[in-house]
């Protein structure tokens, strides 16, 4: 599990398997705006250091998310 901080978000990495193959949970906590979408699309390859490339987006815990958030997170 990883866990990288930015400013009002948090997100987390879980890896966990399905029945044919290995996943990466990823589990984004509290907002995703302008003032930290740059520094999110900078850092957000952690996710990928695993080289776990089927990733599951939980936004469950997302509080806010604008489009440009959206664009990010894509």
């Amino acid at each position: 599990m990883a866990k990288v901080e930015f400013d009002s978000l948090y997100i987390e990495t879980i890896r966990t398997s399905l029945p044919d193959k290995e996943v990466q949970l990823v589990v984004f906590n509290g907002k995703v705006t302008n003032s930290n979408s740059f520094e999110i699309s900078r850092k957000i390859h952690f996710i990928f250091e695993e080289e776990i490339y089927n990733i599951i987006l939980d936004l469950s815990n997302l509080e806010y998310i604008n489009s440009v958030g959206v664009a990010t997170i894509l």
